[in-house]
């Protein structure tokens, strides 16, 4: 059996193809794609970024949950129609950003995210039929989980340092900032979409990180191009 491709990997070819957005949804592709949200105040807006980039792929999310600003994030998204959520996520960051009347208008240049594939497992189905079909058996089954799971995270890692005031801080331009930040996030670990390889049998869970080993990635290979470069100055 061939290895699974590296998440680097899927990004070089998608970017050697001018992939722009994650891959067609295949036809075979039945699992339930749940988006889960994190509090963090402020940083919500970067959540809402993420969720403007997965409702415009194959791949929007059939279920939502989140706590603090996450909760608030998730009840405009489930309450709202799918054609509305985004303008209506965008009417609400905007209206809790906007300055009041008497800000003067030169200070208004002044968490994370992550979904998850559920797919039906058939481990009880490996019992042995004398063994599955006790009450032992079906005691401890209706107690387990019995799906498959790929959980992809993303976290704001903004480049520049953003201080204790970040949860807090409801300026209109950091707004935007971290929502382009989520989309744009989100947009990379569609492209890559490491889900999409078969789940190995033996496994029960996997986590992504694309955005991180996508840095990894990249610094290994500018540290190589310094090295060559090195090399080549000497000989």
């Amino acid at each position: 059996m061939s290895p699974s491709p590296t998440i680097s990997s899927l990004l070089i070819e998608a970017s050697r193809m001018g992939a722009l957005v994650a891959p067609p949804r295949p036809a075979s592709y039945d699992e339930k794609v749940a988006l889960v949200l994190q509090g963090g105040g402020a940083l919500g807006s970067y959540q809402a970024g993420v969720y403007e980039a997965l409702s415009t792929a194959d791949y929007p999310p059939d279920w939502v949950a989140g706590i603090s600003i996450g909760a608030v994030n998730a009840a405009i998204i489930a309450g709202n129609p799918p054609e509305r959520r985004v303008a209506r996520l965008r009417q609400f960051w905007e209206g809790i950003t906007a300055p009041p009347a008497w800000w003067p208008a030169w200070l208004n240049a002044t968490l994370g995210a992550g979904w998850g594939d559920h797919r039906k497992a058939a481990a009880a189905d490996k019992l042995p039929e004398a063994l599955r079909v006790t009450p032992e058996a079906q005691f401890l089954y209706a107690f387990g989980c019995v799906t498959t799971m790929d959980i992809v995270g993303l976290i704001d890692r903004a480049s520049e340092v953003q201080g204790h005031a970040k949860d807090y801080e409801f300026s209109r331009r950091t707004m935007e900032a971290r929502w382009a930040r989520g989309r744009a996030d989100a947009e990379t670990t569609l492209r890559a979409s490491p889900s999409l390889a078969p789940m190995p049998p033996e496994l029960g869970a996997r986590t992504f990180d694309v955005l991180t080993e996508a840095r990894k990635a990249a610094a290994a290979d500018s540290a190589s191009s310094r090295t060559t470069r090195a090399a080549a100055r000497i000989g």
